[in-house]
């Protein structure tokens, strides 16, 4: 125990340092480059550096090609249904507790969407591809053997802090479970591509609402009453064979005889992921 211990802690220093190399890159480009998007890249990729050397690049190219179980195309529209209705849900609800503790005050939005095709594409693409090597491809795999559940629900945590957002925390956080989840079930491509699909449908609401919110909110609601819909549809039409339903007790990719509760307890000692989640809810702070 002792030993993993140390792999735990070793694994959050990695993602502190990650963390805190990101920060100061992002300062350092910002003077040198005009362009939001270059400084996102730029740094996003220098921070990305650390953990993809210690996991080892051929290793993570095996995570990030490996499919462990195959997908049908009505199964991912499924899929991307589940996690934007959770994200409407759940947004709803966590926006009026911090209205209600007045952490975030009840207001009219305002949509920052400049139109740039650049800034789209990094926002759409480019942004959900750091994050899904990141925590699918090297934090989840790393965790893994620590058990299914325990790699799924840290790493999506971890992303939801990542965002140093308040007002995103639990939606991020839940999200990023569920990716984790179908990462961990069928593929990394497949996590990338509903990550993809889901930033381009915000986007697409970000963009509407610039011109008019009311835009936005009609193009919000009957999305979500069409994925719920679909939910209702796929349940009902898959009733019987039940492609959805995944053994909530595989044991695919997990050592013998885990004992997630001890290795909970190591994670919360960890003083590298005491440090990481201080650092998140600092700068979740000042933001």
């Amino acid at each position: 125990m002792n030993q993993e211990k140390k792999r735990l802690n070793l694994i959050g220093l990695i993602l502190l340092a990650q963390a805190i190399v990101l920060s100061l890159a992002t300062t350092l480009f910002a003077e040198i480059l005009q362009n939001d998007v270059w400084i996102g890249i730029a740094s996003t990729l220098i921070a990305l550096l650390i953990p993809c050397f210690f996991m080892g690049f051929k290793n993570l190219k095996k995570h990030l090609t490996a499919t462990h179980h195959t997908i049908t195309f009505t199964t991912i529209l499924f899929l991307l249904s589940i996690i934007y209705t959770t994200n409407n849900i759940v947004s709803t609800i966590w926006d009026a507790v911090l209205n209600h503790l007045n952490i975030m005050e009840s207001e009219s939005q305002n949509y920052d969407a400049t139109f740039s095709i650049l800034m789209i594409s990094y926002s759409v693409v480019v942004g959900p591809f750091f994050e899904e090597v990141l925590y699918r491809g090297i934090v989840l795999n790393l965790l893994s053997k620590y058990g299914k559940w325990f790699a799924i629900i840290t790493s999506g945590i971890l992303f939801g802090l990542m965002h140093q957002d308040i007002s995103q925390l639990l939606t991020t956080s839940i999200a990023g479970i569920i990716m984790g989840f179908i990462a961990y079930h069928y593929s990394f491509k497949v996590a990338l591509l509903l990550h993809i699909c889901n930033n381009f449908i915000v986007e697409i609401f970000t963009q509407l609402s610039t011109v008019n919110e009311l835009y936005g909110t009609y193009f919000e609601n009957i999305l979500l009453i069409l994925a719920i819909l679909f939910i209702l549809y796929y349940l009902f039409t898959h009733r019987n064979t039940a492609p959805h339903r995944i053994s909530l007790h595989s044991n695919v990719r997990e050592a013998d005889s885990i004992n997630s509760k001890q290795y909970t307890k190591l994670l919360l000692t960890s003083w590298p992921f005491i440090l990481l989640v201080i650092y998140d809810i600092v700068l979740t702070t000042i933001n």
